[in-house]
């Protein structure tokens, strides 16, 4: 069984190493601190971002681990399969959670309550001083997912993608789109859309055709 472990400070994405080196089976491969401006995503096969681990099984099956606020979602045709949960105090177990180790939350209309008026997520990788009012580095984990033949992308995509965007229109806008042959282009043009909508937050994106 094929494994892949990558990790990083920014977007990383493995492009042609194992279309040249295929890992024995139980072969682990990690890396780590690789940014997506050194690595083009074009035909890019296992992709993470510095708050998730995306992990192959097999041929069509899927398990993502997410710690933070980016997002992981396969579409399939203009239909949003969510693979990830926001960690952040809009969900009730992890406020209690972060509560009960004394932090305290300043809640804004419209934006997500911030952990000491500045901290907008309540799990992190890295964040030692917020460890001690409950800020944890604990990956939430899924089931391992059986893909179908209607599966058409993996996204992986950070926070500010969705201040404009939802899954839902980001699958549409790779449904409609006419050339799909050019993943780096197509990332460009979801960041782009999201910034002219108005995001003002990291912008990054990659895809994984399936």
């Amino acid at each position: 069984m094929k494994r892949l472990i990558i990790y990083g400070f920014f977007f990383a994405c493995i492009v042609g190493f194992l279309m040249n080196n295929k890992p024995e089976p139980e072969e682990q491969i990690v890396v780590t601190n690789t940014t997506m401006s050194s690595i083009s995503a074009q035909n890019c096969h296992f992709c993470i971002d510095p708050r998730k681990k995306i992990i192959p099984r097999g041929s069509r099956d899927v398990l993502v681990a997410n710690v933070g606020d980016s997002k992981a979602f396969i579409c399939s045709g203009k239909l949003a399969k969510e693979l990830t949960e926001d960690h952040n105090a809009d969900r009730l177990d992890e406020r209690a959670r972060v509560e009960a180790s004394g932090g305290k939350f300043t809640f804004y209309t419209n934006y997500v309550p911030l952990l000491n008026g500045h901290f907008p997520m309540t799990r992190a990788i890295g964040d030692v001083t917020s460890k001690s009012v409950g800020i944890i580095a604990t990956p939430e984990v899924t089931d391992w997912l059986n893909l179908t033949s209607k599966d058409e992308f993996l996204v992986v995509a950070s926070d500010g993608i969705f201040e404009s965007l939802s899954t839902k229109k980001v699958c549409e806008f790779l449904y409609e789109a006419e050339d799909h042959s050019d993943l780096t282009a197509l990332s460009q043009q979801i960041v782009q859309k999201a910034f002219l909508e108005g995001s003002t937050e990291n912008l990054s994106v990659v895809l994984v055709p399936l």
